[in-house]
């Protein structure tokens, strides 16, 4: 566990004990994105933690060069319908994207902000939220906080059309309170009845934002204490002056990027960083990715890999060209379906990522990368590329440990997974004269076992 009198927010201080290497480099790009290729871990220990810290904080430019490369991509999925198009387009985008902490980023605010396209029905509308989280993503909270009280999604989604003055509807109130911002606890339900009527009026024409004056309440209105003829943008702001709005924030961001279970301690002075910096998710960040907490085995690979994180990282590290819509479906059939969360709190994560069905479904998933040779799903795996200058059976297994899990499995596993690369059948054994000519099905059977592997699902 390291020393324990250690500041968790110190800066980490890579030394001859703790050094920055293969391990850590992959640790901070499977938690901050999805994990990159081999190239990529490399990369990052060359530049080390800083100059990569750096890198992920970067502010992408304008993307109309990315939008027409993804335009293109897309084009030719053979999609069935205009919601699988819009899953494969975001799915494209993870797995591509030069600026992944932003794409990670605007999974996490999909999961906090969810909104189902099973209500919202038109893709149009989510597909300009998703635009909406990913400008916002790195951001200034507040700023999110204005967006997404304007998106004609969630104005579907949470009931803003019929929040009408004189008949106000605290759907949308009692989210922002209870799941946006503040937690449970921290408010009475008086307080959900007035930042209903500030935000009366909120509502839609078609794809865009709309303030109805006629259907806005402008009387007096009492939230959390403060007195004042509030609307929307008021509550927004009485909420982000609330300790319990950074608190809850600070634990959300935690669990979701460092481990699942923090102390109030560690949390207080990242609550209070983030409140201080008015909620600039980009510096908390700059705090997070570089702290001693995010390095400490306490963190290192304490999460449960979400389907999109086992999925996308899957295709990053092993160079799989995939159709993105298959990928869209493995990910909702181990319980993360794009565009379509469980409920109005997102997904629950951590442990119930982790089910009979789900095991399962990961299980389907390593099969169907590790075999995909691009005949009738269109996803292609070639296994040459990374293992054709494996040199035998123990070459080939420690590659693959190397490149998913970062060599870091019990002894009986490798064991195992090499005794498998051995192996042309029980009590069989490859010839030598013949290793080559079985690279391909080993080098897929041994992929598809790592994948397998307890620790490929941790993050």
């Amino acid at each position: 566990m390291g020393d324990t009198n250690r500041d968790p927010w110190a800066r980490f201080q890579p030394n001859t004990e703790r050094p920055w290497d293969r391990r850590l480099a992959a640790h901070l790009l499977r938690r901050a994105g999805f994990g990159g290729t081999a190239a990529d871990v490399e990369e990052s220990v060359r530049r080390g933690m800083e100059d990569t810290v750096r890198w992920l904080l970067g502010v992408p430019p304008p993307e109309e060069g990315f939008g027409r490369t993804l335009r293109d991509a897309v084009r030719d999925l053979a999609v069935q319908d205009e919601v699988e198009d819009l899953r494969a387009r975001w799915i494209h985008r993870m797995v591509h994207t030069p600026y992944p902490l932003q794409e990670k980023m605007t999974l996490f605010w999909h999961g906090h902000f969810a909104t189902s396209i099973e209500k919202v029905v038109d893709p149009g509308l989510m597909q300009a939220q998703n635009d909406t989280l990913r400008r916002n993503a790195v951001g200034r909270f507040g700023d999110m906080l204005g967006a997404i009280s304007r998106d004609p999604a969630m104005i579907v989604w949470l009931d803003g059309e019929v929040n009408r003055r004189g008949r106000p509807n605290e759907n949308y109130a009692r989210e922002l309170m209870e799941l946006f911002t503040m937690g449970v606890g921290h408010y009475s339900e008086n307080d959900v009845k007035e930042v209903a009527r500030a935000f009366t009026g909120w509502h839609r024409r078609g794809g865009e934002f709309f303030f109805d004056e006629s259907a806005h309440d402008p009387g007096t209105k009492r939230i959390l204490g403060r007195t004042g003829r509030f609307g929307g943008d008021d509550a927004i702001r009485i909420l982000l002056e609330e300790d319990a709005t950074a608190e809850f924030l600070a634990g959300k961001l935690f669990r979701f990027f460092v481990h699942p279970d923090p102390d109030p301690a560690t949390l207080a002075p990242l609550a209070a960083r983030l409140r201080e910096s008015g909620y600039d998710i980009r510096g908390t960040f700059g705090t997070i990715l570089a702290s001693e907490v995010f390095y400490s085995e306490a963190a290192y690979k304490s999460l449960i890999k979400s389907p999109a994180e086992f999925v996308i990282g899957g295709i990053q590290a092993l160079g799989v060209r995939a159709r993105p819509i298959a990928l869209a479906r493995a990910m909702a059939r181990m319980g993360q379906n794009l565009y379509a969360p469980p409920n109005v709190a997102g997904w629950e994560g951590g442990r119930a990522w982790v089910s009979a069905t789900t095991v399962l479904a990961r299980s389907d998933a390593a099969l169907e990368l590790s075999k995909a040779r691009g005949q009738d799903v269109g996803n292609y795996f070639d296994p040459s590329l990374l293992f054709g200058d494996a040199a035998g059976p123990e070459a080939l297994a420690d590659r693959a440990l190397e490149i998913l899990v970062q060599g870091e499995v019990p002894d009986s596993t490798r064991e195992s997974i090499v005794e498998f690369a051995l192996t042309l059948e029980p009590g069989a054994r490859i010839p030598p004269r013949a290793w080559r000519a079985n690279l391909d099905d080993k080098a897929r059977g041994v992929v598809h076992l790592a994948l397998s592997l307890p620790e490929y699902n941790l993050c």
